[in-house]
This record gives C-alpha cells, sequence and structure tokens, in this order.
C-alpha cells in the first residue's frame, strides 16, 4: 500500500458547505410543513423564505462553531471547520494514501461515538430506575453516581471490540483508483447511517415516550444536517472563498427570515405544522426578547419598548402616570369589565352531605362520544349516563394538557390565575394560599380519595393530591390498557368508603385514550391512529360502565351525584401533529361534562361552560361554602334545570406548547377567539358554522370581535405567568 501520508484537508469550504447543506434541510423541513398543512395558503407559502433564512443561520452558527472547535483542537490559523477535519479522516482511512494511524484515528472516532450511545442508554435507564423506585436525593445522586461510574466501564468492553472491528474491517479496503474511493467512501457512509438508523430505532424502542414528550423528532434534521457536511465537503470539494460567508450571509439570512415572517398566518403556520424549524424561529424570537416579557421584538417590531419589560401590547395600563403600558396610543384605563356570570339566588338541593363521585376520562373529545352524535358505538355507558344526567353540550377545557386542566379544576381558576411556585419544573406547585377542592371537602366533613394511573398525576413532589386523605396510583409505571386496574382499584375503594359513615369524594382518572393508544380487537375499528383512540375510548367506557354499575346502587344512608368529563380533548392533524396541539384549538378543548344525581334535571343545556366550574359545582353539591377566591361559576342552577346565560365567557390559556409561546382564549356563544400574545396574532371561529376551526373570521367585521378581544385583554391583566417559562 502506498504510504505517502494522508490526503490534505482541503481549506475554503466549511462555511460554504455548511450552509449548502442546512438550506437543504431548510428545505426539507418546509416540505413537511408544506405536507402536514394540506394547503398552500399565503402563510405556508410565505414560510418558505423564513425557513431558508433561519437554516442558512443556523448553519452559519453551526460552521462558526465547529471553526473554533477546530482551531483549539488543531492550533490557530488552522481555519478549517471541525467536521471537515474529521471528514479528511475518515476520507484518508478510505484512500489507496491510508496510513496505519488513519484506520485508528477513525476506528477510534466510531468507538467513542458507540460508547457514547451505550453509556447515554444504559445511565438513562438507570437515572429513571432510581427516581422511580428510589426514596431521597443524595440517596439517588449517591447511587446514580456509583452506578454511572460502573455502567462507564461496563459500556467501555463492547466500544473496545468495536474499535478492534473498526480497525480490522478498513485494513481491507484497497481502493486503487478514484472511482473506487468514492464507491468505498460513498459505501461508508450508507453503512454509518444504517447503523445509525438501527440506534435510532433503538432509542425510539427505549425511549419512546420520552422522545415524544419533548419533541425529540424535531432533533432528526438538524442531526441530519451535520452529519451530512462530512460527505458534502468531499464529494462537492469545490474551493469557495469563505470570507464574503462572514459579511453577507447572515444578515441576508436574517433579513429573509424576518421579510418572510412579517405576516401573522405565517407564524402562525410555522408554530403549528413545521418540525424544527417552529425551534429556531423560537429561538430568534427570545434573543429579540431583551426586557424578557414575553413579546418579542422579531419579527412584528411589537414591543414597543424592547427594554422595559413593563411596556408592551399585553401589559396592565396604570392610569395617569405618563406612561403608555400597553402600547395603545393612550395613558387611560378603558371602561370596561365583562359580564362574567348574572348574579342568582344561592340554591340547594334536598341531599344532605351526599357522597361525590368524580369521574375524568382523560384526552376525550365530546365530538367522538355518542350521546353527541358520533357515528361510531365508542361510549355505550357514557351515553346511559348522559340519559340521566345534566349533559352541558358546549363544554370547554381551560387548557389542552393533563396537567394545567388538573391543577386549574382543583384549584377553581384558569391555570395562570393559580399562584404557581417551583415553575423551573413540571408540573408546578399551587402556592399555600390557594384553596383546592379535596381541601374544602375534607374541612367539610368528607373523606377525600382518588384513584389514577396518570404518572404525571401520581408525581409525590407534585402537590394536587393536597387535600387527598388517599391518594392512590396502582399502575405503577404502565401507561397503556390501565383501566381494569383503575376500576379493580376504584370498586375496593367504593365499597370501604360506603362503610364509613362519613361522606366521600372520589376522584377516579382513567388514562386510556391519551396518547399514544393501544389497538384493541373488540371493537376493532381500524388500523389508523384515529381507529385505535375510538378503540381506547370503547375499551375506558366498557371499565366506566363497570364502576357505574356498583356506584350508583341506591345506598340506604347516602345519595350520589356522579360528575363525569375530560380534562382535555385530542387533535389528529387538525392543528399541527401534536395529539394535544399545545394549543386552545376544539379539537382540544371541547369536552364532555355530564352531572347525574338526585334533584338534577335531566337534559342537555348549549350554553357555554368551564370545566374548572366543577370546583364550584361539587363544592354547592356537599353543601358548603364555595371559596371566593374561584374565578369559575357554579353549575348548580342548570343542574336544578334553571337556563344558562347566553352571554357567559369562557376563559382558556396555555403556555406549555413546544416552543413555549403564549395563547389566551375565550369562547362566548358560537365563537371562539384565540390570541397569541407571542406572535400577536389573534383569530376568531364560528364553531358552529366551522366546527373544524379552519376559516378564520378575525378583521372581517363580526360584531362579537371588538367585544372577545377587549375581553380578552382584560383576562390577560388576571393572569400571571411565572419568569421560569415565559
Amino acid at each position: 500500500m502506498n504510504q505517502e501520508g494522508p490526503v490534505s484537508v482541503p481549506r475554503g469550504c466549511g462555511f460554504s458547505v455548511s450552509l449548502a447543506v442546512f438550506a437543504a434541510m431548510g428545505l426539507v423541513d418546509w416540505l413537511i410543513l408544506l405536507v402536514d398543512a394540506g394547503e398552500l395558503s399565503a402563510g405556508v407559502a410565505l414560510s418558505l423564505p423564513v425557513c431558508l433564512g433561519t437554516w442558512v443561520l443556523a448553519g452559519f452558527t453551526a460552521a462558526a462553531i465547529q471553526w473554533c472547535i477546530a482551531a483549539l483542537l488543531f492550533g490557530p490559523g488552522r481555519g478549517t471547520a471541525a467536521l471537515e477535519r474529521f471528514g479528511a479522516w475518515l476520507w484518508a482511512a478510505l484512500s489507496e494514501r491510508a496510513t496505519p494511524s488513519d484506520r485508528r484515528r477513525v476506528a477510534a472516532l466510531w468507538s467513542v461515538l458507540s460508547w457514547t450511545v451505550l453509556f447515554s442508554c444504559a445511565s438513562i435507564l438507570w437515572t429513571a430506575y432510581l427516581v422511580a423506585n428510589r426514596h431521597g436525593a443524595v440517596l439517588i445522586a449517591v447511587t446514580a453516581t456509583v452506578g454511572n461510574l460502573a455502567l462507564a466501564a461496563l459500556t467501555a468492553i463492547p466500544a473496545r471490540s468495536l474499535y478492534k472491528l473498526a480497525v480490522a474491517a478498513l485494513e481491507q479496503v484497497r481502493p486503487g483508483t478514484l472511482a473506487a474511493e468514492v464507491t468505498s467512501f460513498a459505501s461508508s457512509v450508507l453503512l454509518l447511517v444504517g447503523l445509525g438508523a438501527v440506534g435510532a430505532v433503538a432509542l425510539v424502542a427505549l425511549f419512546r415516550s420520552t422522545i415524544v414528550a419533548v419533541d425529540g423528532i424535531s432533533l432528526v434534521l438538524p442531526a441530519g444536517a451535520v452529519v451530512l457536511q462530512v460527505p458534502a465537503y468531499y464529494l462537492l470539494r469545490r474551493r469557495v472563498s469563505d470570507r464574503w460567508f462572514l459579511v453577507l450571509v447572515a444578515p441576508a439570512a436574517l433579513a429573509l427570515a424576518w421579510t418572510g415572517a412579517l405576516e401573522g398566518q405565517t407564524r402562525l403556520a410555522l408554530a403549528t405544522h413545521s418540525t424544527t424549524e417552529k425551534y429556531l424561529f423560537s429561538g430568534l424570537q427570545e434573543l429579540s426578547d431583551f426586557d424578557g416579557d414575553g413579546v418579542p421584538l422579531f419579527p412584528g417590531l411589537d414591543d414597543c419598548d424592547p427594554f422595559d419589560p413593563g411596556v408592551h401590547p399585553f401589559a396592565a395600563e396604570i392610569e395617569g402616570n405618563g406612561i403608555d403600558e400597553n402600547c395603545d396610543g393612550d395613558d387611560f384605563l378603558p371602561d370596561y369589565a365583562p359580564r362574567l356570570a348574572p348574579p342568582r339566588k344561592k340554591l340547594t338541593t334536598r341531599a344532605r352531605k351526599p357522597d361525590i363521585l368524580l369521574i375524568t376520562v382523560d384526552a376525550t373529545r365530546v365530538d367522538h362520544l355518542g350521546f353527541f352524535g358520533y357515528d361510531r358505538e365508542t361510549s355505550p355507558n357514557i351515553d346511559w349516563l348522559a340519559e340521566r344526567s345534566r349533559v352541558f353540550s358546549q363544554a370547554f377545557s381551560q387548557d389542552s394538557g393533563t396537567g394545567p386542566s388538573g391543577w386549574s379544576l382543583m384549584a377553581g381558576k384558569t391555570p395562570f390565575q393559580v399562584q404557581l411556585v417551583d415553575a423551573h419544573r413540571f408540573p408546578p406547585n399551587y402556592a399555600e394560599s390557594e384553596v383546592l377542592l379535596a381541601e374544602v371537602l375534607k374541612k367539610g366533613g368528607y373523606t377525600t380519595s382518588a384513584v389514577t394511573c396518570a404518572a404525571m398525576l401520581g408525581k409525590k413532589s407534585w402537590n394536587i393530591r393536597r387535600g387527598f386523605d388517599r391518594f392512590d396510583m396502582p399502575c405503577g409505571r404502565r401507561d397503556s390498557k390501565v383501566a381494569p386496574v383503575v376500576l379493580k382499584k376504584a370498586l375496593d375503594e367504593v365499597k370501604k368508603l360506603r362503610r364509613s359513615s362519613k361522606p366521600f369524594f372520589l376522584w377516579v382518572h382513567f388514562l386510556d385514550p391519551h396518547h399514544p393508544y393501544t389497538s384493541h380487537e373488540d371493537p376493532a375499528f381500524g388500523d389508523r391512529p384515529v381507529d385505535d383512540y375510538d378503540e381506547e375510548i370503547r375499551y375506558t367506557d366498557d371499565h366506566i360502565g363497570k364502576l357505574l354499575n356498583v356506584a350508583m346502587r341506591p345506598s340506604k344512608s347516602r345519595s350520589l351525584y356522579t360528575v363525569l368529563y375530560a380534562d382535555h380533548g385530542e387533535n389528529f392533524n387538525e392543528h399541527g401533529k401534536d395529539p394535544h396541539a399545545r394549543t386552545l384549538y376544539r379539537e382540544v378543548t371541547h369536552v364532555p361534562l355530564m352531572v347525574s344525581g338526585p334533584d338534577v334535571v335531566k337534559g342537555t343545556t348549549d350554553t357555554p361552560v368551564a370545566v374548572g366550574d366543577i370546583y364550584p359545582t361539587v363544592i354547592e353539591l356537599a353543601g358548603l361554602k364555595v371559596p371566593e377566591s374561584t374565578t369559575m361559576f357554579s353549575l348548580l342552577p342548570m343542574v336544578l334545570g334553571e337556563e344558562g346565560d347566553p352571554d357567559r365567557l369562557v376563559f382558556q390559556e396555555n403556555s406549555w406548547s413546544r416552543p413555549t409561546r403564549h395563547v389566551k382564549g375565550v369562547v362566548k356563544g358560537r365563537y371562539h377567539m384565540l390570541m397569541d400574545t407571542t406572535n400577536n396574532v389573534v383569530e376568531l371561529y364560528d364553531m358552529e358554522e366551522d366546527p373544524g376551526e379552519k376559516n378564520d373570521l378575525y378583521g372581517t367585521g363580526l360584531p362579537e370581535e371588538t367585544d372577545m378581544k377587549r375581553a380578552l385583554l382584560w383576562f390577560i391583566q388576571t393572569t400571571s405567568i411565572p419568569p421560569e417559562i415565559r
């Protein structure tokens, strides 16, 4: 073999190749956005220059970082990208001029990468086991450290074996011509890609729920962009001067992204349908939020004072202080107070201290249930209960996620009207000043108990369990086919509670309809995700029926009220890919809600109500005084047959999207308004004419528009988003 030494590293093409590869990934990201959106609307079309511009900026940043790494590794003045240098090693190892050191260097690189993957997977599994099965921060930290040291040594054994195999394999390469070199190189790249794909499949199999939770799919395109730079350097090998990129490309890319993103619908398309671009775009927004008030300067220059956190379009106006806090051009408070609910006389039921059963069906859309007109038999038992209940056909959750909806309901407020602490972790805790539903009932003489298998609700660090005498999590780490476990524990709890002389409040949470879905054979609706979802609802409904059959048997001692609802709905590409959508659109917030029991006037009411209204309703059913801190309204008058208020406003809010953006919502009658305060975009939908919320009516002159927008601006002043998630 020719031992003339390794091939030289090509100079001067680092930035140009990086930008080309990242721009190509930007185009791929946009094509994914286009497919997901399903139409080439104006917003989708204008998102193309935004995707290209931000991806080129990302490529510029990646190339600059690589250049700095190369300078540190190989010395100053060796201005070549680090991946370019590593690519040269790989090319050299496969060329006819390769030396043994070239091959050992590449084998060592492959071995280190393999060890990193093996150790990371083992460490994650070990740490997750400790968190789930051990208690005490110090004990977990010490055990994790010792275990990780052992894992590092153990995973080094297969990594060493992989090093030897790689050296042996590289020694078998005998290219003799440039064509053979390219062929060998391309084959090796394909081999590496294949090994990477196997590793990716293994990671998904091991950490599927975690990858979904952190939107790990968004990392695929950036990882591809980084990896593809290596073959790009050596298959394209053209000497292009990079000095112009330092001066021109970054400003040009920023200008391209800025121009395309000026249209509000473009920003919504990026946030809803893109895979990786939404994070790149959000990063630019976060960088431009100089004062940290949650209103970025990029791209719409919406923050009228980017260096004062008290001045932005959604700030509270302080009248007469000479400062225009809300950027409306005036320094006075508008005379506006929304009508939330009409005054009413105090109503009571004949039942004194009844038992109360609260059933949550996780992630269940009301339009997938039989009593609401769905064409599949998904809910015969819930339908049976609906016939014996007061049904609220226009009930809306206050958020699209289990956590925020849960703490909202238990405190009787919208999620960020609740005073939260420890917001750096999810879910955050309640402040001590909050009065929780279980606390009110317990103080009023009730035995309070909960049975749930949702891992989030079972977090012992979360004080949602405050006020419960018992809070059971019988499923352990299982997250599928858990309805039988919930049912068994709930039936045991009902029998135990009925033997007591004290009335009880029992909260039972059924998880199964929540993503990811498990397919069921009886009935089998099909193979699509939505088919599996419907099967999950039917599976859960069967177990709810068994619970109702026991719980609703007449008792000699006390009567029973049953409240059934869903904490949120589910999205099937109506507005993006995420099952919960992390938005407030109808498919993820329009949910079932019904109340049955003595004195209940059976039937359906179409007045919009909030899921959070369960808080004062349950307290009044128990004959107790509702805390003044609640911002929700008791449904007892409608439960007892009174008409609802057609002008009732139902407020919503969401700040747990990925990436974070703050959205507020209000329902009034048939209309639904959403206000994205991060992107300063407002939408308005007629839910009767447009149940899928596809035809935005904002700006068309509807008389409801002005009042609903003023109501949202008023509502924003009643909420407080913790600084940790702004």
